[in-house]
C-alpha cells in the first residue's frame, strides 16, 4: 500500500488505491479476451510494473487567499482632491427616443415690407440773377421844324420832257441830326436822285436815334415824288 508525507502524516492515498483496482480490472478484462500466451505475457508485465513501489505524487497544500481581517470594519477609502469624470458619448439618433412634440401652430405669412421710394436731393437754391434792364432805343425821324426844307427842286430837264416820278432813298443821319450820306433805293431817272442827295447833304434835318436816352447813327429810308401840278 502507497502512503504520502503530507507535512509529517502519513495517510492512506486513495487515490492511487483505487486506480489501481481499476486498472487491475480492465487488465483482467483484456487477459480474458486474449489468448493464453498473450495473457501470460502481459501478466508477466504486470507483476513486474507492480513489484515497483510507485512514487506517489506529490500535493501542493491549499492556501485560503481569502484573509479575513480581524476587525470587520472596512479601511477608510481616500478619494482624490478633485475628481473628473468624462461626458459620456452622445448616444446615436436612432436609439433617441421621439419626444411628444405637440403639432406646430401655422404662423400666418408676413406681408414683404416694401420700402419708400428714396426722395430725390433737394436741388441747391438757385442764385436769384439780376433781371436784365431792358434797352431803350428810338428810331430817327424827320425834325418836323425843318418839315418845309425837306422837298428838293424839280430838275429843268424832267419838267421840259414833263417826266415825273417817286424817288427812293436811305440816309444815315449822325448823332447831331444832320445827313452825313445818301444811297439810292429807286429813282425814274438819275437826274431825280442827284437832285435829291444834293438837297439832303445840305438842309435836311433828323432827330438822331437813341440807346437808352444816348444818340447814336442810324440809317433812315426817304421816299419823295416829283410832279409837275405841285410848281
Amino acid at each position: 500500500m502507497a502512503y504520502a508525507d503530507f507535512g509529517g502524516t502519513r495517510r492512506l492515498s486513495l487515490t492511487g488505491l483505487g486506480g489501481s483496482f481499476v486498472l487491475t480490472g480492465g487488465m483482467v478484462a483484456v487477459l480474458a479476451l486474449m489468448s493464453p500466451d498473450l495473457v501470460r505475457g502481459v501478466k508477466a508485465e504486470y507483476d513486474r510494473i507492480n513489484s515497483v513501489s510507485p512514487t506517489p505524487p506529490k500535493i501542493e497544500p491549499q492556501v485560503d487567499e481569502q484573509v479575513v481581517p480581524d476587525d470587520p470594519t472596512p479601511p477608510p477609502v481616500t478619494l482624490p482632491d478633485r475628481m473628473s469624470y468624462a461626458a459620456p458619448p452622445p448616444l446615436p439618433r436612432a436609439m433617441i427616443p421621439p419626444a411628444d412634440v405637440p403639432a406646430a401652430i401655422p404662423t400666418p405669412p408676413v406681408p414683404a415690407v416694401v420700402p419708400e421710394p428714396k426722395k430725390p436731393d433737394p436741388l441747391p437754391a438757385a442764385i436769384p440773377q439780376p433781371i436784365p434792364r431792358a434797352i431803350v432805343k428810338t428810331s430817327a425821324r424827320p425834325d418836323p421844324r425843318y418839315a418845309r426844307s425837306q422837298q428838293p427842286d424839280y430838275p429843268m430837264s424832267m419838267r421840259r420832257a414833263g417826266i415825273e416820278g417817286r424817288v427812293t432813298v436811305r440816309v444815315l443821319i449822325g448823332a447831331d441830326g444832320r445827313v452825313k450820306d445818301v444811297t439810292l433805293v429807286q429813282s425814274p431817272d438819275p437826274a431825280f436822285f442827284e437832285v435829291t442827295r444834293e438837297h439832303a447833304l445840305k438842309n435836311w434835318r433828323f432827330k438822331p436815334a437813341t440807346v437808352d436816352g444816348q444818340s447814336v447813327e442810324a440809317w433812315f429810308q426817304m421816299n419823295l415824288m416829283f410832279k409837275l401840278n405841285d410848281n
